[in-house]
């Protein structure tokens, strides 16, 4: 057992001043205040201490890729993206024919690489999808009906679970897509899309449950009177959000109307990185040379620290939409600093800048902070 203590430490309840987390076996041992008593432990005085952050989205970090379609560049993801906070994180395969497909979502293995975020499983974003509202995630020849026997094939290869299935309601197959998906626990996701409010309210009435980059990539309405998918997806409570929050794909107003219709509990800050991401140089954004957006290189610390600085947003909620709302949705024992749960710890400075993480009770980063009477792969 060891602990961190000294810290302002958001526990399930709220805040709590000068908190202590015990920690054994990966697991939260139990919580308290005051100073450790009976084991190690790391002082973390005038730093904020919050559940890890899960990133339902990310396609690249570290100069690798999934599209690389190595285990090497999954994990090296893995590792870059846990330096900025992501303690577990869903790697996010682009459209691609079946053999590619296979192949990147091979690429993706169980087992945690040492100084790493977990892998929880496989999104597929695409190749079901509009090629009219790609934007240069794919060209369209990439494109094509998810059958659902491609998409048994896929689970049959992966060697972790395909967790969420982002698909374009209107394309071809769609409903017994969505039924094929949740037959084998995946989540579906609506995005990449010109579908009509009808179509998309029948996806969600079959099972679709979330949004993928909401306000990207869906069609705006042509007039008053003709809803499309946003509108579906924005007004119906039992779709969650998920938002890039860099303040550069979403226009900060769009943000604030996001959180006054769905609220912190059915929003999930995501990244959508690429390659560029959680490098030292990384851009703020990757455009095309005639300055189309092509994609992010946000990490979710950053995206936490948008949420507080340009969109109003406590802490508090902040961190919750970064960690226990993509944990509730993927109903894992994560995203709370709670007896009995997952021992996935960040250690924020007030600037909300990474000071150390915990993945699984270990130590798998940490910025002058002293780790060595404890578990840690630094």
């Amino acid at each position: 057992m060891w602990a961190i203590e000294g810290g302002d430490v958001l526990f399930e309840w709220g805040w709590e001043r000068r908190g202590v987390v015990y920690i054994e076996g990966g697991r939260v041992a139990a919580i308290g205040g005051g100073k450790a008593e009976g084991c190690p432990a790391v002082s973390v005085d005038g730093l904020f201490v919050v559940p890890g952050f899960i990133d339902l989205h990310v396609h690249g970090g570290g100069g690798a890729s999934v599209w690389d379609a190595t285990t090497e560049a999954v994990e090296t993801m893995l590792k870059s993206h846990a330096a900025y906070g992501t303690t577990a994180m869903l790697v996010t395969t682009y459209p691609a024919d079946e053999e590619h497909l296979v192949e990147q979502v091979r690429a993706v293995k169980a087992e945690r690489p040492e100084g790493g975020a977990q892998p929880l499983g496989i999104h597929l974003e695409g190749p079901h999808l509009n090629a009219a509202r790609t934007q240069g995630l794919a060209p369209p020849e990439r494109l094509r009906p998810l059958s659902p026997n491609e998409l048994a094939r896929l689970a049959e290869a992966a060697n972790v679970p395909i967790r969420l299935i982002t698909l374009a309601p209107e394309v071809e197959g769609s409903l017994e897509l969505i039924k094929a998906a949740r037959a084998i626990g995946a989540l579906c996701a609506i995005s990449h899309t010109e579908a009509t409010y009808e179509q998309t309210m029948e996806a969600i009435d079959a099972g679709c449950s979330d949004a993928t980059h909401i306000f990207n990539t869906f069609a705006f309405a042509s007039n008053a009177r003709s809803p499309t998918a946003l509108h579906a997806c924005l007004l119906d409570d039992r779709v969650r959000a998920h938002l890039i929050a860099d303040m550069l794909h979403v226009h900060p107003a769009f943000v604030r109307l996001l959180l006054r219709v769905k609220g912190w509990e059915k929003t999930v800050l995501i990244t959508d990185a690429l390659r560029e991401a959680a490098t030292e140089d990384a851009p703020k954004i990757v455009r095309a040379n005639n300055g189309r957006i092509l994609g992010s290189t946000l990490t979710t610390s950053r995206a936490v620290a948008c949420m507080v600085k340009h969109a109003g947003v406590p802490l508090e909620a902040a961190v919750r939409m970064a960690s226990y709302v993509p944990a509730k949705a993927l109903e894992l024992k994560k995203g709370i600093i709670k007896p009995g749960w997952d021992a996935d710890i960040v250690v924020l400075d007030k600037n909300i800048s990474v000071k150390m993480v915990v993945v699984e009770g270990v130590v798998v980063f940490a910025d002058g902070i002293l780790v060595k009477s404890v578990p840690a792969e630094v």
